[in-house]
């Protein structure tokens, strides 16, 4: 239902991606920040900081789960926007976590944090088009 509201009665912004491309891209993050985790995961000391990224990772998925049924699911555009903003927030948060960590392979996190700043401003741009 959601998909067939945002495909027929959404004006989208003109710098909107095709929607082959969030397929490739969503897998592309998911396996990057898949692989940051599992080395996190096997190397990082047993500290607060590592409680601190863990909980970050789980806010990280819970957001971006969120931003999904807010969008499509109840069409609350605005709402999701400011989920958006958040695990852009958030995640900016987990690569600084990671980074002191694990080093380069925080890296890894960047065409996450590129994309969801994306997201937020087509969905902001999504909102004002569409109010």
């Amino acid at each position: 239902m959601g998909m067939v509201w945002y495909q027929t009665s959404v004006i989208l912004p003109a710098v909107t991606p095709p929607r082959w491309v969030f397929g490739p891209i969503w897998g592309a993050i998911y396996a990057l920040t898949t692989l940051v985790a599992i080395v996190w995961y096997e190397s990082a000391p047993r500290n607060t900081l590592f409680t601190i990224t863990a909980g970050l990772f789980i806010a990280n998925a819970t957001l971006n789960v969120l931003w999904s049924a807010l969008f499509f699911g109840l069409q609350w555009i605005m709402l999701s926007f400011f989920d958006c903003a958040l695990l852009t927030l958030v995640t900016c948060a987990l690569f600084c976590a990671l980074f002191l960590q694990v080093g380069r392979w925080a890296l890894l996190i960047l065409p996450y944090i590129v994309w969801t700043s994306l997201a937020t401003y087509l969905t902001w741009s999504i909102a004002l088009l569409n109010h």
